[in-house]
């Protein structure tokens, strides 16, 4: 976290994943599909190393809390849109903050239903992803 200058975001990074996986396994972070994975294939559970997975997620989420615009691990309001970026990709974060100014449970299951349509699939994503990680947050 030091590394990429969100060292006081440790504890939701902590409550991050504890919500993805529970601090068990390899991909600790749920990230082998991100594109800062460029040490194993970008598929569903192919990270192999904990330690990587880490520092992939974080560069991840550090990039979601610059785009969100967060002030701060208690700036909670765009924290909610970081960590649904996280968990939804990066555009999802653009596209809250044109159609509404940030994240609303109303925009992330309009996010979802519109990429499930887009890309054909039955599911995208947890539309309630924010609140699932800031129960870990203290």
């Amino acid at each position: 976290a030091k590394e990429y200058g969100i060292e006081s975001y440790v504890p939701v990074i902590e409550a991050l994943m504890q919500q993805e996986s529970s601090g068990l396994g390899a991909d600790v972070m749920q990230c082998s599909e991100c594109y800062y994975n460029t040490e194993y294939d970008q598929t569903p559970g192919s990270i192999q190393d904990p330690e990587y997975s880490i520092k992939t997620g974080i560069h991840y989420f550090a990039d979601c809390l610059e785009l969100a615009g967060c002030k701060g691990s208690g700036d909670i309001r765009r924290l909610r849109l970081a960590l649904q970026g996280y968990n939804f990709g990066h555009n999802y974060i653009e596209w809250a903050i044109k159609r509404d100014g940030g994240y609303t449970e109303a925009n992330a299951q309009a996010f979802s239903d519109m990429m499930k349509e887009q890309l054909g699939w039955e599911t995208y994503g947890d539309t309630t992803y924010p609140e699932h990680v800031l129960r870990y947050y203290k």
